[in-house]
């Protein structure tokens, strides 16, 4: 952990040293921080220079994040979905994609909020895509950034707090019993579909996934 210069906690990011365009990188996160700051982002709070090395400092989150919470009931995480979803859905409005979607990606500032983190990945749709965690990366690949790609991923972080772990091999979400609700397993499965003109649009997930939650807080009053 660091201080920013008002003395704040933050939490320090670092690549090494020896990675090519390192400095570059964290200015790409840097700027995309800044430029799509929202609630459901990481609150950045600084780029700097600590012992010859560049960092990014971030607001301290200390609560975990959502991949602690796979394969529990859809009650504990569902509702943390909605703002990081939301702020997809805003984004691809804008013409870009996050590009690296995973349950450790988003961590909770508070045990009833959470939030989205590195935001490295971001491009612009159309444009060449960074490196993608091999888990999340769609059946056609990810030449190119696109927002069904996103909705991929979310659909594999579903998958993974539904059943507490990742689609198998050639396996669909859909293709296994949800203990945590019909409805959730078909939508993880309708954003992991084969072709990406099948899967929903980031927006329509976003409306689905409040209805659902929606259900669930009737269910439990």
């Amino acid at each position: 952990m660091l201080q920013d210069s008002q003395g704040r906690l933050a939490a320090g990011k670092r690549l090494a040293p020896t990675l090519t365009g390192h400095r570059r990188l964290l200015e790409h996160e840097y700027h995309a921080l800044t430029r799509f700051a929202d609630a459901a982002v990481v609150r950045v709070l600084g780029l700097t220079t600590h012992k010859s090395e560049a960092w990014l400092l971030l607001e301290y989150l200390n609560y975990g994040d959502l991949r602690s919470l796979a394969g529990s009931p859809p009650a504990f995480w569902l509702p943390l979905m909605l703002e990081p979803v939301r702020w997809l859905a805003d984004l691809h409005a804008q013409g870009f994609v996050h590009g690296d979607m995973k349950t450790s990606h988003i961590m909770l500032r508070r045990p009833n909020h959470a939030c989205c983190i590195d935001l490295a990945t971001v491009t612009a749709c159309g444009q060449p895509t960074p490196m993608q965690t091999p888990a999340a990366l769609p059946p056609e690949g990810a030449v190119l950034a696109s927002p069904s790609a996103d909705v991929y991923a979310l659909g594999v972080m579903l998958h993974e707090l539904l059943f507490g772990r990742l689609p198998g091999a050639g396996r669909q979400a859909r293709d296994a019993e949800s203990p945590g609700g019909p409805q959730l397993a078909v939508l993880a499965g309708a954003c992991c579909a084969t072709r990406p003109a099948d899967r929903p649009t980031m927006q329509a997930v976003f409306g689905q996934l409040s209805e659902l939650t929606g259900r669930a807080a009737l269910a439990v009053s």
